[in-house]
């Protein structure tokens, strides 16, 4: 009788302890979920409104009242006189003006998701307040163009009268596309999109124009041979800065072409160019060896060969020498070496991901697509080795559709084009290919003629 109570007493307890340990196991499993959705949760509402303002869901018009919580695919309409401001994630603003009609739809969280907004008609003023992680998105469509942002004040108006889009930037940059071309904008800048082009209106008149060729090469702005710095320095039509010259055309005796500059950036350096073709044919390293820009072979050509042949002594003077921060490879943490002093260089992965827009980013591996860096070899560049590849609709639809390229970027014309970062280990070096992906991986052909230079400069205007 004692052993059975003594047994029965045993079972109580384990049965607690099976129990208790259920319970914890329940818990745990709660609160990950808990954390879960608060991860993946994306707020949406109308945070204040005036006048009259609908709501339109599947299955009905919704009440409009402040705080109302929108679900993906919500439509959103303002009537004469009415406005609607719209909060995402706490950080982001979209103020609906009178007469507009949006429908919004967010996924995924605010470190990795998207939000995309279709506006109809009217007009919408956006601002988000901090820039976005790598792995979300920001997107504003019309019926002819569409905005892709990641951190920035601007808006964006529809008129279906005439079908033109005007996007206006406020602060920070905005890709557009639309009528076959794509342009980034900057504060200041004003486009206008029609089913057929794509107008900018930069700010203080500077043309960059559009991406009407795909290779950041535009065609609007700048007067034709405007001088702007002694007798040296001019825009061209296509807006284009021609500092220096280089053998281009392949034709020794015509003599060296003026080089055509992209600007890239001001700042405390000076104004950032990057040539606008490459230039030439060139070996990033002599040996493959374990290398960095500061040992590499083309940094000495570009600052020694290239320098003295491309600009005359009064270019050079205008010329800065600048710092340039060599970082570590950011997905394998290959050795960036030493920061340089230089005249000229080639730009780094940061940099470009700082100053242009990817079409596609795969944060995980450090690289992505971006339309706007394709550029061909001069004829001369090819003649001294450097590979010409063609997009062709085959590899359009294959690949590069799915990377946001538009249709206009088939039978376009590219060439690979070093840039200054170790790859995988230090005989790797890191370049964008001749349709415009880069990455952190690189290559070990540091040897190869078949890649080129695009050489960059720092000039006191």
């Amino acid at each position: 009788m004692a052993e059975e109570k003594t047994t029965k007493k045993k079972s109580k307890v384990v049965v607690v302890i099976i129990v208790a340990v259920l319970a914890v196991i329940v818990l745990g499993v709660a609160i990950v979920l808990l954390l879960n959705g608060k991860k993946s949760y994306r707020s949406v509402k109308i945070e204040t409104y005036e006048g009259e303002v609908k709501l339109k869901r599947e299955g009905g018009d919704q009440k409009v009242f402040k705080g109302i919580k929108l679900i993906p695919d919500d439509k959103v309409k303002t009537k004469e006189e009415s406005t609607a401001v719209l909060l995402v994630d706490d950080d982001k603003h979209i103020v609906a003006e009178e007469n507009t009609c949006f429908s919004i739809h967010a996924s995924g969280s605010e470190k990795s998701g998207s939000v995309s907004i279709h506006l109809e008609y009217g007009s919408s003023l956006i601002t988000i307040d901090h820039k976005l992680s790598e792995n979300s998105e920001f997107e504003v469509t019309t019926p002819n163009a569409s905005c892709s942002v990641r951190g920035t004040t601007f808006s964006v108006s529809y008129d279906p009268s005439d079908q033109t889009t005007t996007v206006k930037v406020t602060e920070g940059v905005v890709k557009v596309k639309g009528g076959g071309e794509s342009a980034r904008l900057e504060a200041g800048d004003e486009a206008t999109i029609t089913e057929d082009e794509l107008l900018l209106s930069p700010a203080g008149g500077q043309g960059r124009g559009a991406d009407t060729d795909g290779n950041g090469n535009g065609e609007a702005g700048g007067e034709e041979h405007s001088n702007i710095a002694g007798d040296f320095i001019y825009t061209n039509a296509e807006g284009y800065v021609e500092f220096g010259s280089y053998e281009q055309d392949g034709d020794e005796s015509n003599g060296p072409e003026p080089i055509e500059w992209r600007i890239i950036d001001q700042n405390e350096n000076g104004t950032l160019l990057l040539s606008r073709y490459v230039l030439d044919s060139a070996k990033y390293n002599d040996e493959r060896t374990d290398v960095t820009w500061e040992t590499s072979s083309l940094r000495k050509w570009l600052n020694s060969d290239f320098y003295h042949l491309a600009f005359n002594q009064k270019e050079q003077a205008w010329i800065n020498t600048v710092t340039l921060v060599n970082e570590d490879n950011q997905l394998f943490g290959t050795s960036g070496g030493n920061d340089t002093k230089d005249r000229v260089f080639v730009l780094s992965l940061p940099e470009l991901r700082h100053y242009f827009y990817f079409d596609s980013w795969d944060a995980d591996n450090y690289s992505g697509y971006c339309a706007s860096l394709i550029a061909r070899g001069t004829t001369h560049a090819v003649h001294e080795g450097v590979a010409l590849g063609v997009i062709t609709e085959g590899y359009y639809n294959q690949t590069l559709a799915e990377k946001n390229y538009g249709l206009g970027c088939i039978g376009m014309e590219g060439s690979a084009w070093w840039i200054r970062n170790a790859g995988y280990d230090g005989t790797f070096v890191c370049y964008v290919g001749y349709d415009g992906h880069a990455g952190a991986r690189g290559s070990n052909s540091v040897v190869t003629y078949t890649h080129g230079v695009r050489p960059a400069i720092y000039i006191n205007w």
